[in-house]
């Protein structure tokens, strides 16, 4: 489906000659409309008279005014020879520009398909090394001691020990997945049998690749997976000992390819027997048919089930011309009308079509240019004609028309020089205004932090004063036990003392890291567990005081990515807003809850009165409180729900059924440090 030689001037060849026309016919229309009439045409209010030749040649020249000039002037006075000769300069420029055009436009098309043929068979050649790398892995299985066996005398050991032989094959070779059926067509066993989606157990007795092994002993076939819903091309083979006992099944993905295609933009798209493009370097060309199907087709595509329930619409592509450079198709989606020259090459044995499409912008930019420099050229030929005769009043109006450029110049430069001042002068201002806005978010959470502390200070003091009241006793017996001779018992004494003394020091340690103001730029994998545990340490002083029971039930390894110390300070705030509601009332409990799901959850309870009807929709805001005046400023849950949303995460309150309120906070999930993750085929 290429375009022909001779027919590529059908991309806009007479553009120009329209255009043209259009501008004589509105000029002709506008001056009679305007009482601008042609002298020759009656003026009074009942007669009406044609416009003489003359007039009409004077209307008609006013449209090339700007070129002609003086010429033009000589026509309407009758100097035909001028107006001859003005048509001769115009007609060979014309013909150098059509002339010139066509020459560029060949040579870029045949640039253009000269470059989309190399690509075309670099696809070809990549997809058909792609299967036949694979190709000999069904082969192997079938002919495989262990695959036999299995499949003759299929057992829970056997089954289990094939399941890793298969894994560890399809890992080294790079697979999407191995796997092998009995004659009904039930896998026994697969690569990814310890994987979401594995294909053990499963029944794929209706697919054609199946189907083809039995009968024919092998066979291949692209379709997207029932169970895991990716796209492939399955190798089978017949494994037969005295008789047939199964199948062996390769599954080979093209995602690389496709990424590969994509990041190159490449236009590339691969359809299969019946026209249906199943691989694709744009997303939104896949599972789109180019022709219409008959039901005979669809029902062999329903029955197979090849596209999983695709749609199958059509692609809106049309061609509109075609010859031997290749064929000119437009495709409509999305629809912004872009020319692309179609190329296709057959994969025989795959039964696969590979269309390969290369933009033709080059070639209208080509057409343009050839064009211009066609007619600049033909210009310039007939201006070196006039150059002796016109030299005097050209330099002087090349003279002319350079100061005033010069004056156009230096003015548009001072006006680009003041805009760019300003502009930076603008983009300064930004910056300042963002880096005081940082600051100042980064201020509201450090005083955030110690707004928490301060709540928590009295019971902190406590906390610290115990251990100095018990070191002063211990020191003080210590002198009397000195003064008795009792060495040992004063030394048990230091040690005690000792112990008190490195407590006392976690807990100031503790409280030094949580008030320090961090970098707002720092971010890693945060242990959800660990900041959990520590902010219970800032807040059980407080709790035991209150005489608050604090549940927790925190899952090891809930990794989130973030900060610790700002998430230490969002379940400080939510333990210590569960702390205030409950107060001091008998039977007073909170819950700490970290679990570890699709997503890090954080979840604090309590069996306060719970919220009042219109807070929920307002605990949020900044200085919103139900403090009394001089408790709070109303800036906890407002921080906290900061943070979380610049993490990705989402916060939540509501009512429990039984009585109190629960705050859930809920985190994406991320990989521990030093850990990596698999990517299941």
């Amino acid at each position: 489906m290429p375009i022909a030689t001779g027919s590529a001037t059908w991309l806009g060849s007479d553009w120009c000659a329209r255009r043209n026309a259009r501008s004589l016919r509105a000029r002709i229309r506008l001056r009679m409309e305007a009482g601008g009439r042609p002298r020759s045409m009656a003026r009074g209010p009942t007669r009406t008279r044609r416009p003489t030749v003359r007039a009409i040649t004077a209307v008609a020249l006013s449209a090339w005014r700007p070129y002609t000039g003086a010429l033009a002037r000589r026509v309407v006075d009758g100097r035909w020879r001028g107006a001859l000769a003005l048509l001769a300069v115009l007609a060979v420029i014309a013909a150098g520009a059509a002339a010139a055009r066509f020459a560029w436009e060949q040579a870029e098309l045949r640039k253009v398909r000269e470059t989309g043929a190399h690509r075309l068979v670099a696809v070809v050649e990549n997809l058909r090394a792609s299967v036949a790398r694979e190709a000999h892995l069904p082969l192997m299985l079938a002919l495989d001691p262990d695959v036999q066996a299995t499949l003759v005398e299929p057992g829970a050991t056997r089954i289990d020990a094939l399941n890793r032989k298969l894994a560890t094959i399809g890992a080294a070779a790079g697979v999407a997945a191995l796997y092998v059926m009995d004659p009904a067509g039930d896998t026994v066993a697969a690569s990814n049998w310890n994987q979401p989606g594995s294909f053990v157990g499963q029944h794929y007795g209706f697919r054609p690749y199946f189907r083809d092994a039995v009968a024919n002993g092998r066979g291949g076939y692209f379709g997207i997976g029932v169970t895991t819903g990716r796209a492939g091309y399955f190798l089978s083979r017949a494994v037969v000992t005295d008789e047939l006992v199964g199948v062996a099944v390769a599954k080979v993905e093209f995602g690389e390819q496709e990424a590969v295609w994509q990041g190159a933009r490449e236009h590339v798209l691969v359809t299969d027997r019946h026209g249906i493009v199943f691989l694709a370097s744009e997303a939104h060309w896949k599972y789109r048919k180019l022709a219409a199907l008959d039901d005979a087709m669809r029902a062999e595509i329903e029955r197979s089930q090849q596209y999983a329930g695709a749609a199958l619409d059509l692609l809106p592509a049309t061609r509109l011309a075609s010859g031997a450079l290749g064929e000119v198709v437009r495709i409509d989606d999305p629809p912004d009308g872009r020319l692309y020259l179609e190329q296709s090459a057959e994969l025989a044995e795959l039964g696969w079509t590979v269309h390969q499409f290369t933009d033709l912008d080059g070639v209208m930019a080509a057409r343009r240019d050839g064009a211009l420099i066609g007619g600049i050229a033909s210009a310039l030929v007939i201006a070196i004609g006039l150059y002796l005769r016109q030299r005097r009043r050209t330099r002087a109006a090349e003279r002319r028309a350079r100061v005033q450029l010069e004056e156009r110049v230096v003015a548009r430069t001072r006006e680009l020089r003041e805009a760019n001042a300003q502009l930076q002068g603008e983009i300064e201002e930004r910056r300042r205004a963002e880096a005081e806005l940082r600051s100042a978010q980064d201020d509201l959470l450090q005083a955030g932090r110690l707004a928490a502390l301060g709540q928590m200070s009295a019971a902190i003091a406590h906390e610290i004063n115990q251990p100095l009241a018990a070191m002063r006793t211990y020191a003080a017996s210590g002198r009397v036990l000195l003064e008795r001779g009792q060495a040992g018992e004063v030394g048990a004494n230091l040690h005690a003392i000792g112990d008190l003394a490195e407590r006392m020091a976690r807990i100031t340690a503790h409280l030094k890291t949580f008030a320090r103001k961090d970098d707002p730029g720092a971010g890693g994998a945060v242990d959800a567990a660990r900041a959990a545990e520590r902010a219970l340490e800032l807040v059980e002083a407080r709790a035991r005081d209150a005489g608050v029971e604090i549940v927790r039930q925190i899952a090891a390894g809930a990794w989130t990515a973030g900060s610790e110390i700002r998430l230490e300070q969002v379940v400080v705030n939510l333990l210590n807003n569960a702390l205030d509601a409950v107060g001091s009332q008998p039977g007073a409990r909170v819950e700490l809850v970290v679990q570890r799901a699709a997503r890090v959850r954080i979840e604090v309870r309590d069996n306060g009165p719970g919220f009042a009807a219109g807070q929920i929709g307002q605990i949020f805001d900044p200085f919103y409180t139900t403090k009394p005046v001089g408790e709070g400023l109303g800036l906890g849950l407002s921080i906290t729900y900061g943070i979380v949303r610049d993490w990705g995460g989402s916060i939540r309150a509501a009512n429990r059924a039984g009585g109190g309120a629960e705050m859930v906070v809920l985190l994406p999930r991320c990989t521990p440090p030093g850990v990596g993750e698999e990517n299941h085929e």
